[in-house]
């Protein structure tokens, strides 16, 4: 019986990345091992969001990551960059940014509205939390040059 580790699956996967500007297949073939090595669902969001597939590392994320205010930050900060990208070339501008800021938005009145009913300690932690979206969506909307990191 042959027992493959986990570094070598690990390094295939990153030697078909590397070689995706070339064959464009090798990519899905990278996710779908690293999909297989159930310790590696922090390295695809960072694969996704590297190619700017911000959309399809938040529904990877939903089902595969806890949802955190730090992880929600580095979406955003994604989504900007993405925007920006696409601003010179469409007329849809910040609608990426829009659409993870409402799914952020809605996932934490949800999850401070669930943290209310039980009562827990942590639901001013969490409103602390919406409120920092808000600011973060009020400043990319009035076009001031939102700085995600200095938000509290």
């Amino acid at each position: 019986m042959l027992i493959i580790r986990f570094d070598f699956f690990y390094f295939i996967a990153c030697l078909l990345l590397s070689l995706s500007n070339k064959q464009q297949p090798t990519t899905q073939i990278a996710l779908d091992m690293l999909k297989r090595l159930t310790n590696a669902n922090e390295e695809i969001v960072e694969i996704l969001l590297g190619y700017n597939y911000v959309i399809e590392a938040l529904h990877f994320s939903v089902e595969h990551l806890p949802i955190t205010r730090k992880f929600a930050r580095k979406l955003l900060e994604a989504a900007i960059k993405s925007d920006e990208l696409l601003s010179s070339t469409s007329s849809n501008q910040k609608i990426l940014f829009y659409t993870v800021y409402t799914f952020f938005e809605e996932y934490f009145q949800r999850t401070t509205t669930i943290s209310a009913l039980a009562q827990t300690t942590n639901s001013n932690e969490q409103k602390d939390e919406l409120e920092m979206f808000k600011t973060l969506f009020n400043l990319h909307f009035r076009n001031q040059e939102p700085d995600v990191a200095s938000i509290q």
